[in-house]
C-alpha cells in the first residue's frame, strides 16, 4: 500500500527524533491483536485502518492512541490526524472552475464511503460560488455495486465510463478520487474518446508517483501529505502522553495542496 509506505516513513522519522522505537503489527480487523503491548515498554500507539475487534479496542484504550487515517468510520476514541477531505473537494472545484470548465463530473468508483461523502460535500459547497457551472456525480452505490467474478473491477470501470459518456453536455473537467482510480479508468476513457490533455482535464488526489508515472499524460493531483500526517500523528501522541488528563478527543486536519 503506497499510502502506508509514506505514512510509515513519517512515523519512523518522528519516533526516532523523539527517542522512541517503532514496533509494527498488522492484523485483520476481525481478529484479536497478535501481540499485547508490554506494560512499561509501550508508551503509546499509532493506529491506521479499520475498526478493531472489541477485545483489541479494550486493550488499546489502556494506552494513549492516535489514529492516522481511517476507513469508512470515524473513531469515537483516541486522537486523530487526517487529511481534510472536504477541503480536497473544494480545492478541486476551485481549480476546475478557474480553468474555465463549465461542465464538470465528479467520478466515484465504488460505494459512497465516508471519504467520498466528505469530498463531494466540499465540492458541492464550493460550487455555490459558480452558479454558471453544470456539474454532476457519476456513480452511485446501486449502479456500482461490485459485480461478481474475477473481473469485477474491470466491469465497475466500464460501467462508470459508460455513465460518463451518457452525460449531455459532455464534461470537460473531471475530479477523480485518487491516482490509482485514474490509472484504472484511463484505458476505458480513451476507448470512449475522452483523451486527457486533449478534450478533457483531470484533477486527482494523493499525488502518488508510482501511479502517476504509468500514465502517459500530465495532470494535477493533490498532495495530502501522507508522510507529514505520519509525523504529526506521532506529535499528537506525544502531546497526549504528556496530557493524559484531557478527556476531549483532538482531531487535526491536514489541508491538501496542488504541487
Amino acid at each position: 500500500n503506497k499510502t502506508l509506505v509514506l505514512i510509515k516513513r513519517g512515523i519512523e522519522a518522528a519516533t526516532e527524533e523523539a527517542g522512541f522505537r517503532s514496533v509494527y503489527n498488522i492484523h485483520d480487523f476481525s481478529d484479536d491483536l497478535a501481540f499485547a503491548p508490554e506494560e512499561g515498554e509501550t508508551a503509546g500507539v499509532v493506529l491506521l485502518g479499520c475498526r478493531p475487534s472489541k477485545k483489541t479496542e479494550e486493550m488499546l484504550r489502556q494506552y494513549p492512541c492516535c489514529w492516522v487515517m481511517t476507513g469508512m468510520w470515524s473513531p469515537d476514541w483516541g486522537d486523530q490526524v487526517m487529511p481534510d477531505h472536504r477541503e480536497a473537494g473544494r480545492l478541486a472545484a476551485r481549480h476546475l472552475a478557474g480553468r474555465g470548465h463549465r461542465d464538470i463530473a465528479v467520478l466515484r468508483l465504488g460505494p459512497r464511503d465516508r471519504v467520498h461523502r466528505f469530498r463531494e460535500e466540499g465540492f458541492e459547497y464550493e460550487m455555490r460560488e459558480f452558479p454558471e457551472i453544470t456539474w454532476s456525480v457519476v456513480g452511485n452505490e446501486a449502479e456500482l455495486e461490485r459485480p461478481k467474478g474475477f473481473d469485477s473491477q474491470t466491469r465497475q470501470v466500464q460501467n462508470l465510463v459508460a455513465q460518463l459518456v451518457e452525460l449531455s453536455p459532455q464534461p470537460t473537467g473531471l475530479f477523480v478520487d485518487q491516482d490509482r482510480t485514474l490509472l484504472m479508468l484511463h484505458p476505458e476513457l480513451e476507448k470512449a474518446g475522452l483523451i486527457p490533455g486533449e478534450n478533457i482535464e483531470i484533477i486527482s488526489c494523493n499525488n502518488i508517483g508510482v501511479y502517476r508515472r504509468q500514465l502517459p499524460f500530465e495532470y494535477k493531483s493533490m498532495d495530502v501529505h501522507f508522510e507529514l500526517i505520519g509525523r504529526l500523528g506521532v506529535g499528537q501522541l506525544l502531546w497526549r502522553m504528556k496530557n493524559p488528563g484531557v478527556s476531549a478527543q483532538v482531531r487535526s486536519l491536514m489541508l491538501p495542496e496542488l504541487p
